[in-house]
């Protein structure tokens, strides 16, 4: 299928539509392959996350730990569990009435340690007395609880996991079941697109990494290694930001203004907005539809929207199933459709219509937390996008009284800022709910995981509100906007009736966002306006064939394949530009403010098709290219 013939999404349905700066722009396609772009994960101490080592640490090599303390037990009863374990016989009980917690653990440690797989040990209550049951084990009664040496200083193991074309939630479900646990028990710091090469931290208790390393055979693009000891466990949010690494193909533009777009983006940054990864792959039902519904407490509409037909359904038996409810709203029916599709989304809500029959919030409750708040998030993300087009078509890029801004505190508390707790039920649910789907609703990119990232990133702050002798003071950069939701402070300006009005015409208001059903309330939280790259730097390179590799991976590196070279005497020109960005911040919203163009995949293909056509032509003003970008154009 062309993406020419494919109604896609257009930025202007999700409130993209100014730029700012007076830059010309330039045509160049973004994402023509997917390995055009990189992703590495920046941790909060500043270093790049990087796959460099698919090796197990020797040490980790280890199948057990020795260090036991041989003397826990007397030479006498040390004697009978030795006979014990060899020969079987009657139970070894020991005494440990007066024995202190640790001391009772030492003889559990010399029991597992010395005797592994042959002799299990409990503490049990008998006569009166606390004592210590030594038995022999068995298939069914054998301790399986595994050692972990004292000397790795930590009982989580951190790894690094790159990635090609998948989502994050996707390869976390995939790990879980190769190590057969709940995906819940593998956390992240944040997820990451997925058409792209990624490489981000993933983080796992008490797991061996030569059973991580052992899987890597079986994960089709996907590469584990670094594998690091730590105290702590990974959470959401614990990331400074994403470092990227983007190949912009068939340029077409005068250098002059290609250097003065990338120097603004360098200097002035862009508007913040969300991209279009945000709101899903389906041009018919978006995900802020399925969002809105939710905010309304009407679950069965959110279910109808969610089954909906698609023209476009990648899965065979996904769009059979859509079909069967459309045609017979029988759940069962549409279930027994589904094949490995099972594992869907559409599969777990369909599964939750068969179990529960009339109850649809029940049966919504089938989809994994994690998914569902996708959507909710979503819609709030539509109104972010509105607003800020309005604010900044109505203010410019200069702060105004009543605009937020965003100050640390040290205390918590402040005479004239209003703390916002904006994740006091996200902590609790930090760690992704068990999912075993292997698919996001429509392909949404999930930038947050359970709870946005402006959540995480805001955590400990005050919102403050600008009065006349503070906006003298502050930058655009400074200027915060509210994600809508019913505990956050509002500009006090003609900004906080925008958000009113906007609510108001789908049947909302920040009250309503508090619903008796906590799971599909929205506190709200802040995003800033504008964001300026760090670290932000660019190089041309000319290249012979339009799928030539441009940027090599981070395995590519591992496995020491030839860097790609600028060709002087190549067909085409691209661009390789670098820059880190905040969590949640979309680099694709970066790059259309220095072309100034759409980035939607129906655009990108027009003009792909139309770079393929009009490839050796320069950049004049009565360029096609240049009426292609002014045109109405249609996908």
């Amino acid at each position: 299928m062309s993406y020419q013939s494919k109604k896609c999404l257009l930025e202007v349905d999700v409130g993209i539509t100014n730029f700012i700066g007076n830059n010309k722009g330039f045509s160049g396609t973004l994402k023509h392959r997917f390995s055009d772009f990189h992703v590495n994960e920046v941790r909060l101490d500043g270093s790049i996350v990087k796959l460099t080592d698919e090796s197990v640490p020797d040490e980790a090599a280890e199948s057990a730990d020795v260090d036991y303390k041989i003397d826990a037990v007397s030479p006498e009863i040390l004697l009978q569990l030795v006979e014990l374990a060899m020969h079987g016989g009657q139970e070894v009980i020991i005494d440990v009435t007066d024995k202190s917690k640790s001391e009772r653990r030492e003889m559990h440690d010399l029991v597992r340690k010395k005797f592994p797989s042959k002799l299990v040990s409990n503490t049990k209550e008998k006569y009166g007395k606390k004592v210590l049951v030594v038995s022999k084990s068995n298939k069914s009664e054998a301790d399986r609880r595994p050692t972990w040496p004292a000397r790795r200083k930590g009982d989580y193991v951190h790894f690094v996991m790159h990635k090609e074309n998948k989502d994050t939630m996707e390869v976390v479900n995939l790990i879980a079941r190769k190590l057969k646990m709940k995906p819940n028990y593998i956390t992240y710091a944040g997820t990451k697109d997925r058409r792209a090469k990624t490489s981000q931290m993933l983080c796992v208790r008490r797991v061996e990494p030569c059973r991580l390393a052992a899987i890597n055979k079986h994960l089709n693009y996907i590469n584990l290694g670094n594998y690091v000891f730590q105290p702590a466990a990974l959470r959401l949010g614990d990331l400074k930001g994403n470092h990227f690494k983007i190949a912009l193909r068939n340029v077409i533009g005068a250098e002059e203004d290609i250097k003065c777009a990338l120097n603004y983006l360098k200097s002035e940054g862009f508007i913040n907005y969300y991209g279009l990864q945000r709101f899903g792959s389906s041009f018919e039902v978006p995900t802020y539809y399925i969002g809105r519904a939710l905010l309304l407490g009407e679950w069965a509409k959110a279910i109808d929207l969610i089954l909906a037909s698609r023209e476009y359904e990648a899965r065979d038996d996904v769009r059979a199933a859509r079909a069967t409810w459309q045609e017979t709203r029988n759940a069962e029916a549409a279930y027994g459709k589904l094949g490995k599709g099972q594992n869907t989304v559409e599969g777990k809500l369909l599964q939750g219509l068969v179990k529960n029959g009339s109850d649809v919030m029940g049966a919504l409750n089938f989809i994994p937390r994690n998914m569902r708040l996708l959507y909710l998030h979503s819609y709030q993300s539509l109104i972010w996008n509105k607003v800020a087009s309005q604010r900044i078509e109505e203010f410019g890029l200069k702060p105004v009284v009543g605009d937020l801004v965003l100050r640390k505190v040290e205390d918590g508390t402040s005479a004239d800022c209003m703390l916002q707790e904006v994740v006091s039920e996200c902590n609790a649910g930090a760690l992704p709910e068990d999912c075993n789907g292997e698919s996001q609703p429509d392909a949404v990119t999930a930038s947050e995981g359970v709870c946005n990232e402006e959540e995480i990133d805001f955590r400990g702050r005050q919102v403050c509100v600008l009065t006349e002798e503070q906006v003298k003071e502050a930058s655009i950069l400074d200027v915060v906007l509210p994600l809508p939701g019913y505990s956050v402070t509002y500009p006090n300006n003609t900004i906080a009736g925008w958000y009113e009005d906007l609510l108001k015409v789908d049947g909302l208001t920040s009250a309503t966002m508090r619903q008796k059903a906590k799971s599909y309330s929205l506190r709200g939280s802040y995003r800033h306006l504008v964001v300026r790259p760090d670290y932000m730097s660019w190089k041309a390179l000319r290249y012979s064939s339009p799928d030539d590799t441009l940027i090599l991976s981070d395995v590519e590196q591992l496995r020491l394949v030839e860097t790609p070279r600028d060709n002087p005497d190549g067909e085409y020109k691209a661009l390789v530009v670098e820059f880190m960005l905040p969590p949640s911040c979309y680099a694709t919203m970066a790059l259309r403010q220095v072309m100034r163009q759409d980035t939607s995949a129906g655009f990108q293909a027009n003009l792909g098709h139309h770079v393929q056509r009009h490839k050796r032509m320069c950049d004049t003003e009565e360029s096609p290219l240049k009426k292609l970008k002014s045109d109405d154009y249609s996908v």
